[in-house]
């Protein structure tokens, strides 16, 4: 194991070292990461599921800056108007939603027609939850 590996792994083993400012930190030196601003996504279509609040409206939003054609994938279709206007006045992007509840197949079979067959440059799939019970759909 190379040493660039050893130190990539130690800091996915603690946890707070991968997922705090450190992780990205150390690795954008241990890989020669550059600055997703410098960037541009213009002409890309991104998709962002778990995008009404957190990480997933984050994301949304660093995208629409950057130039990306962002579609959130929300289960609150209200909700996620809110959050599109939101990004749209911070970032003058464009941000349709489409529902889709990621725990129901045919729900995210809705979401895929109502994508229209669009090609999908970017996929950020944030949506989750932690319950203290497994649950089982009948699909």
């Amino acid at each position: 194991m190379s040493l660039r590996s050893a130190v990539d792994a130690g800091l996915e083993r603690s946890i707070a070292g991968s997922f705090s400012r450190i992780g990205p930190a150390v690795r954008r030196r241990l890989f020669g990461w550059d600055s997703l601003a410098t960037h541009r996504l213009d002409g890309r279509t991104a998709v962002v599921t778990g995008a009404t609040s957190g990480l997933g409206a984050t994301a949304a939003t660093w995208l629409a800056r950057l130039g990306a054609d962002v579609v959130i994938l929300v289960r609150d279709t209200d909700r996620g108007a809110r959050v599109a206007r939101v990004i749209e006045r911070s970032t003058r992007a464009r941000v349709d939603v489409v529902r889709a509840d990621m725990g129901d197949l045919a729900s995210v079979r809705d979401a895929a027609a109502a994508l229209g067959g669009r090609p999908i440059d970017l996929l950020v799939h944030n949506a989750g939850a932690l319950t203290a019970e497994r649950r089982v759909t009948g699909q």
